[in-house]
């Protein structure tokens, strides 16, 4: 049992990174047909079924919970496939509820499928306390809340650490490293320095240094820095206006214009630099004028049974103890399901099912992680 504190509503659980208010939409969404092959509902809908089965969920938090889990640039893997304005990574908002429409997305029906085992509904107010979660969802998608800052991840990393620990229980982070080499941002950009990726998977704490990614564009006309992506969870208007004002108050120097040019398929920001600028200078005034450069803390906190109690209580956890606590709940799942098989066997379901889930649903690292003077790194790009 949970505790209806401000911890136990907003604190995702290690098991299948969701809280309550993410599992009672998508099991909602789920009982009613929304899904992924199924025609798109209305949002106004979907959030009135969830209020009328939870009676004490409220509307706001259960639209903004649902319009995360569409929001490809705060999601690496979106839980629900959208349709309308779900807001941008400009800052927009999303349109109101009953402007938009939405139904499961393949990742999220998976979240909740396993072999046919159902889903406990709690005792009618509170909604499920696990979902099966075939996909590990808090590593590749992340959380953010007063308590925890979990960055997302690439899921083929996320898999192969997960096979590898399955097969190499004593595995250290080293080890676990040489497959997730750090988090992988659904808007891209880099990360630098190893030293920082490798205390939080340590410890469970820390603080990562992400950059812009930019390219420079010669002409006979003019010399500009493109701006292609941003660091995770800053959005392009904060940056435009950042660099207007350091320019107005000269912070920076050698910038003639500066134009928004992104489109719904990509981002583009372009800076145009006065004639005989070197713009590795100007760059270089942008990520310490600017959030082009953003340092992120890190901090590996989800909900873990109280071995005494039973009740979930918020815990800072290394990388390997989340994927521990990720395989022991699969684990208990497979088990439930094949009726007690012998665990080297259902160890082994688990893996094929990582790398089903792996080539159905997993892509390139999208962030690029940077080594800092001295550091020497292998394989580090997609």
């Amino acid at each position: 049992m949970i505790d209806d504190t401000e911890t136990s509503r907003t604190v995702p659980d290690a098991r299948d990174g969701l809280r309550p208010v993410d599992r009672r939409i998508l099991l909602v969404m789920n009982e009613r047909g929304n899904l992924p092959d199924a025609p798109y509902r209305r949002s106004s809908a979907i959030i009135g079924e969830v209020r009328q089965r939870f009676p004490g969920q409220g509307w706001r938090s259960a639209y903004h919970a649902l319009a995360r889990m569409v929001q490809d640039f705060v999601l690496r893997y979106p839980l629900i496939d959208g349709q309308g304005n779900f807001g941008s990574i400009d800052g927009d908002p999303a349109a109101d509820a009953s402007y938009t429409e939405a139904r499961l997305a393949r990742l999220g029906a998976a979240m909740l499928a396993d072999g046919g085992i159902s889903i406990a509904a709690g005792d009618g107010t509170t909604g499920p306390s696990v979902f099966p979660s075939s996909v590990p969802n808090l590593l590749i998608n992340g959380a953010t809340t007063n308590e925890t800052n979990i960055p997302p991840h690439n899921l083929r990393e996320v898999v192969g650490a997960l096979t590898h620990l399955i097969d190499h229980p004593d595995a250290t982070i080293s080890d676990l490293q040489a497959h997730i080499k750090g988090p992988d941002f659904p808007t891209g950009a880099s990360i630098r320095g190893l030293a920082d990726i490798r205390d939080y998977q340590e410890t469970g704490r820390g603080e990562i240094t992400i950059r812009a990614n930019t390219e420079i564009e010669k002409s006979e006309e003019v010399t500009r820095i493109i701006v292609t992506d941003v660091p995770y969870r800053v959005n392009v208007a904060t940056i435009i206006e950042r660099i207007a004002d350091a320019v107005r108050a000269r912070r920076i120097d050698g910038i003639a214009d500066l134009r928004n040019e992104s489109d719904r398929e990509s981002l583009r920001i372009t800076i145009d630099l006065k004639p005989g600028v070197n713009p590795d200078a100007v760059t270089r005034q942008l990520y310490a004028q600017t959030p082009m450069e953003t340092k992120v803390a890190v901090a590996l906190v989800a909900l873990v049974a109280d071995p005494r109690t039973g009740e979930l209580v918020a815990r800072t956890m290394s990388l390997k103890e989340l994927l521990e606590r990720y395989i022991a709940h699969r684990d208990d799942a497979i088990a439930r399901r094949t009726n007690g098989a012998a665990r080297h066997e259902r160890m082994q379901m688990l893996k094929e099912e990582l790398r089903e889930i792996a080539a159905t649903f997993g892509d390139r690292r999208r962030t690029e992680i940077t080594p800092t003077s001295g550091e020497a790194v292998d394989g580090l790009r997609g």
